[in-house]
C-alpha cells in the first residue's frame, strides 16, 4: 500500500465525494476513482458504497480511515523528530582537546556568544584523536601535536613557548640539572601522555637523570604547581597565570605548535565552523600570551 494511495483515500473519505476531493488533490476524477479502486484490490473489501447520489464509508473504510489518522498523525510526529535531530546536529559541537587549559577561557567566550548551541568535548590523547576524527565521533580537535594520517588535515596557527619551572628551595640559586646531588622531583600532567613521553626523550638526550616522577589530573595540576614541590615542563601562559618562575637558560625553553585538525575535504556544520573559527581567532589574536 502506498502512501500516497492512502492519502487519495482520505481525502475521498473526508469529502464523501470524488468531484471535489479531486479537485482538493489536482488530479482527474477518473484518476482518483482508479486509485481507490486500485486500494479495494489491494486490500480486497469495499470501502465505499454508493447512497443515492452520494457515497459512504463501509466498515471496512472506517476502520482504514482510523488507521490512516493513526498512521499520518505518527509521520508527522516523526518528521518533527527528524527537523529536531537535524538542528540539533547543526548546533552541537563535536570537537577533542589534548589539555584542558586552552578551554578554561576560550570556551566561557565562546558560551556567551552562542548560548544556544549543545556540545560534545573530550580531553584525550591524539591517538585517540585520531581514531574518533576517523569515525566521525569528533569533529575538529585543538592539539599541541600533530595528527599523522593521511586523511586528516593539520593547520599550525600559532606556536608556543614550553619552560621548565623549579621547586620553591631553589629560588635565587644557580641550577644544574645535571648535578647528580640535585634531587630532580618532576610532575607531569596524567592525560598529556605523547607530551610528557616527549619531555621525557628531551631530559633522557640531554643525560638529565628524572629521581621521581608524579602524575596529576588536569583538574589538580594547578594546585599541584602552586606548591612549587616539583620540576615541570609548563607552557608559558600557564607560567604566568600561576605566577611561576622558570629556567631562562635557552636550553630548556622549547617552541611547539598549537594545531586545529579535522578530516580532509570534510565540512564543519555550522556550530563546529564558529567554534573553530573563534578558537583560531583568539590564538592569533593572543599569540604574545604564548611567548615569551
Amino acid at each position: 500500500m502506498e502512501l500516497l494511495h492512502l492519502k487519495y483515500f482520505t481525502y475521498v473519505a473526508e469529502y464523501l465525494n470524488y468531484t471535489v476531493a479531486a479537485q482538493k488533490l489536482y488530479i482527474s476524477q477518473p484518476a482518483l476513482s482508479m486509485t481507490i479502486k486500485k486500494l479495494e484490490n489491494e486490500l480486497n473489501t469495499q470501502l465505499f458504497i454508493k447512497k443515492g447520489r452520494s457515497i459512504q464509508l463501509t466498515d471496512s473504510g472506517q476502520l482504514l480511515l482510523e488507521s490512516a489518522h493513526t498512521i499520518f498523525n505518527e509521520l508527522s510526529q516523526v518528521t518533527d523528530i527528524i527537523h529536531e535531530n537535524e538542528s540539533m546536529r547543526l548546533h552541537t559541537v563535536r570537537f577533542a582537546t589534548s589539555s584542558s587549559r586552552f578551554m578554561m577561557t576560550i570556551f566561557d567566550q565562546f558560551i556567551d556568544q552562542y548560548p544556544d548551541n549543545n556540545f560534545n568535548i573530550d580531553i584525550i590523547s591524539n591517538s585517540e584523536m585520531i581514531q574518533k576524527l576517523l569515525f566521525q565521533h569528533i569533529h575538529f580537535t585543538l592539539n599541541t601535536m600533530a595528527l599523522t594520517h593521511p586523511h586528516i588535515h593539520c593547520k599550525q596557527i600559532i606556536t608556543e613557548d614550553i619552560v621548565l619551572t623549579y621547586p620553591k628551595y631553589l629560588d635565587g640559586q644557580h641550577i644544574d640539572l645535571r648535578d647528580p646531588d640535585l634531587y630532580k622531583s618532576f610532575l607531569f600532567s596524567s592525560q598529556n601522555t605523547e607530551f610528557n613521553r616527549m619531555f621525557k626523550e628531551v631530559l633522557s638526550y640531554k643525560h638529565i637523570s628524572v629521581d621521581n616522577e608524579n602524575y596529576v589530573d588536569d583538574h589538580f595540576i594547578s594546585s599541584v604547581l602552586s606548591k612549587r614541590n616539583n620540576f615541570s615542563f609548563l607552557p608559558i601562559s600557564s607560567c604566568r597565570d600561576l605566577n611561576l618562575p622558570y629556567i631562562e637558560d635557552e636550553e630548556f625553553i622549547f617552541n611547539q605548535p598549537i594545531y586545529l585538525s579535522t578530516l580532509k575535504d570534510m565540512t564543519l556544520n555550522p556550530a563546529n565552523e564558529a567554534f573553530f573559527k573563534f578558537i583560531e581567532n583568539y590564538l592569533i589574536e593572543h599569540e604574545s600570551y604564548f611567548k615569551i
